[in-house]
């Protein structure tokens, strides 16, 4: 269209026919089907058919004819040599039964954050109580697509890590399957938004990914022993190790915590967010999931926040699929390794 107003006015009548014959034209060039055709014509019309034949041997009589024919009666146009669209006049439409578009809307604006291979467990166990056929992964991919099922998209929240202190024993991340039920990894989050801050603690049993999350006014080692007490009270198994950066809310009363329980404490090298990569993964499921979401009402209504939190940490520990548990909750996978049969399904 840009190219219509640099045309005279009086001139305006023949654009229809300028670019038609321009777009005939690069569509001919980059074509090498139409290109052979032409090449056949040409040799037919100047030469037999026999001479077709040796240069072409793959390409019929009544092909070559046939392309000879739409070219004469085009009144040799070059687009009549380019192949039409093979694309069948009826094509098979995707039928989604309402019920499934419903209660995919449903966990999709709740969840929003969920994926398609997240939302096919949760879809396969509705399909069984409904009496309804299962659906595939790639299915479920173009109904959210097609029908945009993208709610209560929100721009990431700046999150500010606390720079370690020295000291450190631990390089490498820690091999999960080479480790037992009871490797418990800490780590404080700062979040900042509109000029304000937000503080939260969080914990991650590497194994089973089962984890805590607590807001508090400010990230110290008193409110870090607290989380760890809470995290003892709860769980069902014995934490052998304590892995923790070098921050100060990991020193102090945290640590001779640590200490009287006779725990290892492990510490992460300064600026090595690798090796602490369970824990930083985390984080980051947390705040897209969750804090992206909620962080207005952390300060207009702390405790409606703290509700929501809890909930979500339910939601995560035993609904959520996790791809490294083979698409179990923390909580399905706990049991599985109690019982000795979790290796067995694991995702490849």
């Amino acid at each position: 269209m840009r190219l219509r107003h640099n045309f005279p006015t009086q001139q305006e009548k023949r654009y229809r026919w300028f670019m038609t014959t321009i777009n005939t034209a690069l569509s001919f060039d980059s074509n090498d089907k139409a290109k052979l055709k032409l090449h056949v014509v040409e040799l037919l019309e100047k030469t037999n058919w026999q001479t077709v034949q040796i240069a072409f041997p793959g390409i019929s009589r009544a092909t070559a004819f046939r392309w000879r024919q739409h070219y004469l009666q085009s009144g040799k146009k070059l687009q009549s040599l380019i192949p039409r669209s093979t694309k069948p006049k009826n094509v098979r439409q995707m039928v989604v039964p309402p019920q499934i578009l419903g209660v995919l809307k449903q966990w999709r604006k709740q969840y929003p954050h969920l994926s398609k291979y997240k939302l096919k467990v949760f879809l396969d166990l509705w399909c069984v109580e409904q009496g309804l056929e299962r659906r595939s992964v790639s299915w479920i991919g173009k109904v959210l697509s097609r029908h945009q099922f993208f709610f209560a998209v929100r721009h990431p929240v700046k999150r500010r890590r606390r720079r370690p202190r020295s000291g450190y024993r631990i390089y490498k991340c820690p091999n999960v399957s080479k480790v037992s039920l009871g490797y418990l990894q800490l780590d404080g989050v700062k979040v900042c938004w509109n000029g304000e801050t937000c503080y939260f603690l969080s914990a991650l049993e590497v194994k089973t990914r089962q984890a805590w999350v607590v807001r508090c006014p400010r990230i110290n080692s008193s409110h870090t022993k607290r989380l760890l007490e809470t995290v003892l009270g709860q769980v069902s198994y014995t934490i052998h190790t304590i892995h923790t950066d070098n921050g100060s809310e990991f020193k102090a009363y945290f640590d001779q915590a640590v200490q009287d329980l006779q725990l290892t404490h492990l510490w992460s090298p300064p600026r090595t967010p690798k090796v602490h990569a369970h824990m930083e993964r985390f984080n980051k499921t947390l705040q897209e999931e969750f804090v992206d979401y909620y962080i207005d009402e952390a300060f207009i209504n702390p405790e409606l926040f703290n509700q929501k939190l809890t909930q979500w940490l339910i939601y995560y520990n035993t609904k959520r699929p996790h791809h490294s548990l083979g698409l179990l909750t923390p909580h399905q996978y706990l049991v599985h390794l109690q019982k000795g049969d979790a290796q067995s399904l694991k995702c490849p």
